[in-house]
């Protein structure tokens, strides 16, 4: 399965999304409306973090993971999701550990 590559406007790094998404659920969801929201985006679970945070992974059926982030936004039984990212030009080039963190807000 191939992925996208996004650059930033004006920037030759490339921002990669590892095809992990960490989700976190309003605190009223229980497991069992967590895993139907899983299932409608085709995700398949690979952490449970607490009973309402997890980390989900994109599946071949599923739009991308900036796509699919921005899609649990609008739902209201999500909090937060946040696709994670790898920028391997930055790891490659730094001293320092990069720590990449998106927030998809749904605009």
């Amino acid at each position: 399965m191939g992925t996208h590559v996004y650059f930033n406007e004006g920037s030759k790094k490339p921002i990669i999304p590892t095809g992990e998404i960490l989700i976190e659920f309003q605190d009223e969801t229980n497991e069992e409306e967590q895993n139907l929201v899983l299932d409608e985006f085709y995700l398949e679970l690979v952490e449970r973090r607490s009973g309402h945070q997890i980390i989900a992974k994109v599946t071949a059926k599923s739009p991308n993971p900036f796509k699919v982030a921005q899609f649990l936004q609008k739902i209201s039984l999500v909090k937060l999701a946040e696709p994670d990212i790898d920028t391997p030009s930055t790891l490659m080039n730094s001293k320092r550990p990069a720590i990449p963190c998106w927030l998809i807000n749904g605009t």
